[in-house]
C-alpha cells in the first residue's frame, strides 16, 4: 500500500513483525530445499549413478566419464551451449545410449483404454 490511500489496510507493530519473521522463515526452508535438490542433482550427474543406485551399493559399469561429458549426455549436445539453460528441445548424439532403449520409427503408439494416444514417436 502507497502513502495514505483511502481504504489501506496496513499492518505495524508486533504483527508486521510476526509476519516478516515468518516470510523469513519460509524463504530460508525453500531456499534450504533448493540447495539440497541442487546437491543430489549434481551429484547424481558427476558420478553417473542415481540415488537408489550409490543406496543399494552398486557400483558404477562401464568406462568413467568426465563431468561435462555427464553433462552434455543430460543436456543435449556435444559440449556446453547455451540451449543448456534455455528451455528448447533438446537433440542427443546418440538417444538410443541416452535413453537406455531403441526408438524406431514403427513403433506402435502406446494407447490407454479408452482409446487415447499417450505416446507418439515423432
Amino acid at each position: 500500500c502507497l502513502g495514505k490511500a483511502r481504504g489501506c489496510m496496513t499492518t505495524s507493530g508486533p504483527t508486521a513483525a510476526l509476519h516478516l519473521i515468518g516470510v523469513m522463515v519460509l524463504a530460508m526452508l525453500f531456499g534450504l530445499f533448493t540447495l539440497c535438490m541442487v546437491c543430489e542433482q549434481i551429484t547424481t550427474v558427476s558420478t553417473n549413478q542415481t540415488t537408489i543406485d550409490r543406496m543399494k551399493g552398486g557400483l558404477v559399469t562401464g568406462e568413467r566419464r568426465s563431468m561435462m561429458e555427464n553433462l552434455a549426455e543430460v543436456f543435449g549436445g556435444t559440449g556446453p551451449s547455451i540451449t543448456w539453460i534455455l528451455p528448447t528441445q533438446v537433440h542427443f548424439e546418440n538417444p538410443e545410449l541416452s535413453f537406455g532403449y531403441i526408438v524406431t520409427e514403427d513403433q506402435e503408439p502406446l494407447v490407454a483404454a479408452d482409446g487415447t494416444v499417450l505416446d507418439q514417436v515423432v
